[in-house]
């Protein structure tokens, strides 16, 4: 998975993260095993997503950097 996914989601409640092929095999097989947690999991994720990871929250940063970096020119 990504090295920064725990910066943007809260890991296995937002997210599914793992670290190794082994790990990655068990919390699928979990999670294929309980198909309201994954439902759970997935349902979190796009509401953070949706919530705080929009295309005009981006926008919204990249403009505070801006501004900022202009401050201090």
């Amino acid at each position: 998975t990504g090295t920064n996914m725990s910066d943007l989601f809260e890991e296995d409640t937002e997210v599914v993260t793992y670290s190794s092929l082994a790990e990655c095999i068990e919390k699928a097989n979990y999670l294929m095993a309980h198909p309201d947690k994954a439902a759970e999991i997935a349902r979190k994720g796009q509401q953070r997503t949706l919530t705080q990871h929009s295309a005009q929250k981006r926008y919204e940063r990249v403009h505070q950097i801006i501004e900022q970096a202009l401050k201090k020119a």
